[in-house]
C-alpha cells in the first residue's frame, strides 16, 4: 500500500463522519514490515473533556422615547465640527528616499550551487628539521609591546589557541613580566605583557634544544635559539626652563621615557654655575598648581614619569645654570641606570638693558621695513606702555609691538632718513625691574628698491565715472615710456602669446596698431610711491573701447639722454590689456550652455537688448542671443574653443575672455566632464608581521557626471 493510496483512504474515512457527531476519532500508525510506506486505523475515540454550559444573556427591555431622550440629555454638547482647528489636513508619513540607482547588474543563481571545493590541506610547513624562521624584539629596543617567534613547522593543532602555561609553551623568558601566552596561528607564538616589558631591563630568550612540532613524523629542534634584548635606562625627554632668562629660584621640571622614583632621581640632580653645584628639592603640589607652564608639562606627561623640583638656594644673577642628571640615576621599572649623564642650560636674568636692534635683512634697512630692537629679559607687556617708546623725526603711522624680548616698531619710514628711538628709563620686564635710564638707538634708512606695478593684473576694466585714465605706481623712476596699441576683441588670442613668450623674445610686440608712444616724467619724491595717470582719449573715442597699454622706466642720465633700465626691464614693466566700457558683463558656464549677464557699471541696473556673442569681432560668431528685461542671455557653449565673449550696444563694446591668465590662454567651450571612480578599501588589522596573511576588502563606485549623474 503505497503512501498515496493511504493518504486517500484517511481522507474518504474523515469525509464520511457526521458532520454533528462530536465523538472525536483516533487514528493511529502501524509500522508495515513488507510494504512500503505505512498502514492508518481508525477508531471511535472517547470524550477528553466536557464543553462548558453557556451563560443564558439577561432579558432587555426597550426604552421608550421619552427615557431615550432624558439618557441623552445627560451627555456633554457634541463640539462643532466645522471648526478650523478641527479642519487640518491628513498628517503624511515622510516619503521615502528614492531607491538607489544600481550600477552594473550581476546575475546569480539562487540558492547558489551546492558543489563545495574540497579545503585545503593543513600547512605542514617547511621541509626538513625544525628551525626558528624569526624572533623579535631583539638587541637594544627603545620599546618592546610584545615578544614573537615564529617556527619553521606547525607546532600545536588548528584548534589549539587557547592561552599556554609555563609547561606548555616551548619558550623560556627571563625575566619574565606577567602577561599572556598564545599562539597566533599554528607557527607563531605571541607573548603580550600586562602594559609592555619594563624599560631598563636585560632580558634572555630561550627555546630550548630538542623541541618538537606538531607535525607527524616532525623532528625536533637541533640545537637551542638563544638571543638577548635589552630596554633603555631612563632619558630625559622634556625639560623646562631651558635658553632663558629665568627667575633665580627657578621651578624646574623634567620628564621621562618610563616610570621614576621621584624621590630617588631629585638625590642626584645637580645644578651647575661654573665650578659651584646646588642641590635641588621636590616641589610641592601648591608650587606646581601655581606655575602655569609646567602645571601644562606636568598634564601633558604619564604619571609616575616626571618630577618638578627647586634649587635649595638663590642662584647667581645673569648666570649661565647647567641641569645634570648624572650617571647612575635609577628607573622605577628596572634595575638598569643611566650610563651616561644628562645636561639642559638656561640662563637666570640679569639687570633689563638693550642687547641689539636690526632692520630689514642683509644689512638693508628699506622704507617700510619694520625696526626690531631686542632686550636682554621678556618685556612686561601688561604695565608696557607705547609712551615709552619715541621716534625722532616723526614717524607717520607708527605701531609698537612687544613680543617677549622683543620690540618691533613699523610705520611709514622715508627713505635716505635716520630715526632714532629712545626707550623710557621705566620700561619693566617680567621680573619687576626697569631699564633705569633712557635707552637709545638709531635706524639708517636707505633707498627704496626700484619699482614698477598697477593693480588689477593683465586684464583690467576702467571706472566709467572716472573717465578714460589709467594709473600706474612707481618708486624712484624718474621717466615713464609709454605705448598705447588699439586693439579689438580678436586680438586677446595674440596678446596673451606676447605675455608668454616676451619675458624671452625681446623682439615680441604687443597686437594691434600703435596709437602713442611717448615718455612722460614722474612727478614724485625719491623713496616715496608715485601714482602717475595715464590720459588714454587719443586711443580711446569717446571714451569707450580696448587697448593695450605698455608702460616701461626710463632713467635719466647725464640729465640729457634716457636710457631704458636693463637687467629687470620685463619684470618693471607694466602690459595690460586695457577696456573703457559702461557694460559690466559676467557669464556662468557649465558643461553644456553659458548665460551672460550685462549690466550697467554706473549704476548695476540690468541691460537689456545688449547683443552677446562668442567669438572675436574679426570672425562669425559661433553663437549669439541678446539680453532680455533682466539682463540675462542664454546660448549654448560650442564643443571646440571659439574666443570671447563679446557683449554689444551700438559703439560700445565689451569684452570677457575665459581666463586672464597668460599661462591658462583659451577660449569659452564646452568641458567634456567625465565619470569618476571612488574606492575605499580597508584591512583586518592595519598592522602585519613579516610572513603573516593580510585581508582586504572594499568597494568601489562610479560617480556620474553631467545633468543626470551623481
Amino acid at each position: 500500500m503505497s503512501r498515496a493510496v493511504s493518504l486517500a483512504v484517511l481522507l474518504a474515512a474523515l469525509s464520511s463522519v457526521s458532520a454533528d457527531s462530536r465523538r472525536p476519532i483516533k487514528v493511529t500508525k502501524e509500522a508495515v514490515k513488507d510494504e512500503e510506506g505505512f498502514r492508518l486505523r481508525l477508531s471511535e475515540g472517547t470524550d477528553e473533556s466536557a464543553p462548558s454550559p453557556r451563560a443564558t444573556p439577561a432579558a432587555g427591555v426597550p426604552l421608550d422615547d421619552a427615557a431615550t431622550k432624558r439618557v441623552l440629555d445627560r451627555l456633554p454638547a457634541l463640539p462643532a465640527w466645522s471648526a478650523p482647528e478641527d479642519e487640518r489636513p491628513f498628517a503624511l508619513r515622510e516619503s521615502s528616499l528614492p531607491a538607489p540607482r544600481p550600477g552594473r547588474t550581476v546575475q546569480e543563481p539562487f540558492p547558489p550551487p551546492s558543489e563545495v571545493g574540497r579545503p585545503a590541506a593543513p600547512d605542514q610547513g617547511e621541509a626538513g628539521p625544525l628551525r626558528v624562521l624569526r624572533r623579535s624584539p631583539g638587541g637594544n629596543v627603545p620599546l618592546a609591546p610584545s615578544l614573537s617567534v615564529t617556527f619553521s613547522q606547525p607546532m600545536v593543532a588548528v584548534t589549539g589557541h587557547e592561552d599556554l602555561g609555563r609547561e606548555a609553551r616551548p619558550v623560556r623568558l627571563a625575566p619574565e613580566p606577567p602577561g599572556r601566552w598564545r599562539w597566533v596561528g599554528t607557527k607563531t607564538l605571541l607573548f603580550e605583557p600586562s602594559r609592555r616589558f619594563p624599560m631598563a631591563t636585560d632580558y634572555r630568550a630561550e627555546v630550548p634544544a630538542g623541541t618538537r612540532s606538531a607535525v607527524e613524523n616532525g623532528l625536533a629542534l637541533a640545537e637551542a635559539a638563544v638571543w638577548t634584548f635589552t630596554t633603555p635606562a631612563p632619558t630625559v625627554t622634556a625639560s623646562s626652563p631651558k635658553g632663558g632668562p629665568a627667575r633665580r629660584e627657578p621651578l624646574l621640571f623634567a620628564a621621562f621615557d618610563q616610570r621614576i622614583d621621584p624621590e630617588a632621581v631629585a638625590k642626584r640632580l645637580r645644578l651647575r654655575v661654573g665650578a659651584t653645584s646646588f642641590l635641588v628639592r621636590l616641589a610641592s603640589g601648591e608650587e606646581v598648581e601655581a606655575d602655569a607652564g609646567v602645571k601644562s608639562m606636568a598634564a601633558a606627561a604619564e604619571a609616575g614619569r616626571w618630577l618638578a623640583f627647586r634649587p635649595t638656594e638663590t642662584l647667581p644673577a645673569g648666570a649661565e645654570v647647567t641641569l645634570v642628571v648624572p650617571a647612575g640615576t635609577p628607573s622605577a621599572e628596572g634595575p638598569k641606570t643611566t650610563p651616561t649623564e644628562q645636561t639642559w642650560s638656561f640662563r637666570t636674568f640679569g639687570p633689563l638693558r638693550v642687547s641689539g636692534h636690526r632692520c630689514g635683512w642683509n644689512d638693508q634697512c628699506p622704507p617700510l621695513s619694520p625696526w626690531q630692537i631686542e632686550l636682554s629679559n621678556p618685556i612686561d607687556t601688561k604695565a608696557f606702555r607705547k609712551e615709552m617708546v619715541r621716534v625722532q623725526p616723526e614717524l607717520p603711522g607708527r605701531k609698537v609691538q612687544v613680543f617677549g624680548p622683543n620690540l618691533t616698531i613699523s610705520g611709514a619710514s622715508r627713505g635716505r632718513t635716520t630715526y632714532t628711538v629712545t626707550l623710557a628709563a621705566g620700561l619693566p620686564d617680567i621680573f619687576g625691574q626697569t631699564l633705569g635710564q633712557p635707552a637709545t638707538v638709531s635706524f639708517t634708512v636707505g633707498t627704496a628698491p626700484e619699482s614698477l606695478f598697477a593693480p588689477g593684473g593683465p586684464f583690467v576694466v576702467l571706472d566709467p565715472a572716472a573717465g578714460p585714465r589709467f594709473s600706474v605706481y612707481s618708486v624712484n623712476h624718474d621717466a615713464l615710456r609709454v605705448q598705447v596699441y588699439a586693439v579689438g576683441p580678436e586680438d586677446w588670442p595674440r596678446f596673451q602669446k606676447y605675455l608668454q613668450e616676451g619675458w624671452r623674445d625681446k623682439s615680441a610686440a604687443p597686437p594691434g596698431r600703435r596709437l602713442l608712444s611717448t615718455t612722460i616724467p614722474v612727478q614724485g619724491e625719491p623713496d616715496t610711491l608715485t601714482e602717475t595717470r595715464l590720459d588714454l582719449a587719443a586711443a580711446l573715442p569717446g571714451g569707450l573701447g580696448l587697448a593695450v597699454v605698455v608702460v616701461e622706466p626710463v632713467r635719466r642720465e647725464g640729465g640729457s639722454r634716457a636710457a631704458t633700465v636693463r637687467g629687470n626691464e620685463w619684470q618693471q614693466a607694466v602690459r595690460v590689456w586695457v577696456q573703457s566700457t559702461r557694460i559690466g558683463l559676467a557669464a556662468f558656464a557649465d558643461d553644456q550652455s553659458l548665460v551672460a549677464w550685462a549690466s550697467s557699471l554706473a549704476d548695476g541696473r540690468p541691460l537689456p537688448g545688449v547683443t552677446i556673442a562668442l567669438g572675436g569681432s574679426g570672425a562669425p560668431a559661433t553663437a549669439a542671443a541678446t539680453t532680455g528685461d533682466d539682463g540675462l542671455a542664454t546660448m549654448a557653449l560650442p564643443a571646440e574653443s571659439n574666443g570671447q565673449l563679446v557683449a554689444r550696444q551700438g559703439t560700445d563694446v565689451a569684452m570677457l575672455p575665459q581666463s586672464a591668465s597668460w599661462w591658462s590662454a583659451g577660449g569659452w567651450q564646452r568641458q567634456k566632464r567625465a565619470d569618476e571612480v571612488r574606492f575605499f578599501v580597508f584591512d583586518d588589522r592595519h598592522l602585519y608581521r613579516p610572513g603573516e596573511e593580510v585581508h582586504v576588502k572594499g568597494w568601489a563606485r562610479i560617480v556620474g557626471a553631467g545633468p543626470h549623474g551623481d
